[in-house]
């Protein structure tokens, strides 16, 4: 769809109005359902990344959580071809060459007029496909890179994703996944006007849960209105009490955001106790009457894990200081500095007197805690980061530490807090008041 939005012709028109029809089914096609031929890993949780593959190599960046053990790599990748060719199997991996299985298509989605007179129509098709690249040990714990390159589909070659499935030594996961080739365009007749729906059901739990929700999408881009304008796309996510339920709707979460022309969403999804399904769909559609053209896109995979054993839940600043019981640890390491428990805690019982310090330390402190007692982290685990680098930075004075010396380190209206301390801040506080990645303790 993205090239033929570039003519403007008579059979242009006419195939918007939907009067070029011609399908092609494929197992797995026109739908996403249950990975074939292959099983899936036990695990704590899931991690997905992507790269858009235009240009190559195509990087592709995650983060593991510390000490967690990867249990599996499943490697995604989706393009178009001119019919009658039939896309391409083969992708590289950190210079080597992985051989994939086909997951959806070859499946027609448009026509293009190839001539610059008159119209000679030339149908292009899409196909996705998958490898189990475990066994490579190309990811593992923490941070990881990943240069993709090797594709060649002879139309588009529009992205790659990696989705990991990993276990963390605390938690258990109930994991399902959805691969496939959905294609959708609001202008062309079903079955490539709109996507199926997927459905996935899992034991209810007594408690709030939060799950996470990975998706894989190619496709979406402008290339017809301006630079600066989306093509418009959303999705739904109905989580269900005995078959009903009110849905979640994310517009325009989608727009080649790993690059041109690939996205990877995922999104925390609160799963209130009682609850016992997950319904997903992508759409082609302008839920907030832009009046620009919606997008068209190749769902390619659906992936969800829902904790099994919910986990203890997060606490503020004002927990943590006042339930010293809880602490799981006798001391914490913050700005590449140790503090014992009871300094911390006496810290945190510190006003600061507008030092910013003091605010950061208070919320990496709880960041710290939420994570060491079982909590997800993988949204997480980056700010965390971050934040030590920022206290160490700004906050830790030799020989006088900044609760100790009295004199105002980081102001509030200071550029180091304005500039990146004021987010970073911001961001571990909605982690321990349990509005991200994990729930907020009762």
């Amino acid at each position: 769809m993205k090239k033929i939005l570039s003519f403007v012709t008579l059979c242009t028109l006419g195939f918007l109005m939907g009067l070029i029809v011609s399908d092609v089914f494929a197992n797995g096609t026109e739908t996403l359902g249950p990975p074939l031929g292959v099983s899936l890993a036990d695990g704590s949780g899931i991690l997905a990344a992507g790269t858009g593959m235009v240009a190559q190599p195509g990087m592709i960046t995650l983060e593991i959580p510390s000490g967690a053990t990867v249990k599996q790599v499943l490697l995604y990748w989706d393009g178009q071809s001119v019919v009658p060719d039939g896309g391409d199997d083969t992708i590289e991996v950190n210079g080597t060459e992985i051989m994939g299985d086909l997951t959806g298509g070859p499946a027609f989605f448009f026509d293009i007029c190839t001539c610059s007179t008159g119209c000679c129509l030339t149908s292009i098709q899409n196909s996705s496909y998958r490898a189990d690249i475990t066994s490579l040990n190309l990811v593992k714990s923490g941070p990881n890179t990943l240069s993709v390159a090797g594709m060649s589909f002879n139309h588009a070659n529009n992205g790659a994703g990696i989705l990991v499935i990993y276990d963390d030594g605390a938690n258990v996961s109930e994991i399902q996944v959805r691969d496939g080739l959905d294609l959708a365009f609001v202008g062309f007749p079903e079955p490539r006007k709109s996507t199926v729906p997927q459905t996935f059901n899992f034991a209810p739990s007594g408690v709030d849960r939060i799950a996470t929700l990975s998706l894989f999408v190619g496709s979406v881009h402008d290339d017809r209105q301006t630079e600066t304008t989306d093509r418009p796309n959303s999705i739904e996510v109905l989580v269900t009490f005995n078959g009903s339920g009110s849905p979640m709707i994310f517009s325009n979460a989608l727009g080649s955001f790993d690059g041109l022309y690939w996205d990877t969403l995922t999104l925390p999804i609160l799963i209130p106790g009682g609850a016992s399904g997950l319904t997903v769909q992508v759409f082609s559609r302008d839920d907030l009457y832009s009046g620009l053209l919606p997008a068209s896109l190749e769902w390619v995979v659906g992936a969800l894990s829902v904790p099994t054993t919910p986990p203890p839940g997060t606490g503020t600043p004002g927990f943590w200081k006042n339930h010293p019981d809880a602490w799981p640890v006798a001391s914490l390491t913050i700005g590449g500095k140790i503090y014992s428990k009871d300094l911390a805690i006496q810290i945190m019982k510190t006003s600061g007197s507008g030092d910013k310090c003091f605010t950061m330390f208070d919320a990496l402190v709880s960041a710290k805690l939420n994570v060491l007692v079982g909590n997800p982290s993988a949204c997480i685990d980056a700010k965390i980061v971050n934040a030590d680098a920022w206290m160490n930075q700004w906050c830790v004075n030799e020989p006088f530490d900044f609760y100790m010396d009295g004199v105002k380190t980081v102001a509030g209206s200071s550029l180091p807090w304005k500039q990146t301390g004021e987010s970073l801040s911001g961001t571990l506080d909605d982690y321990n008041n349990g509005l991200l990645c994990a729930p907020h303790r009762n």
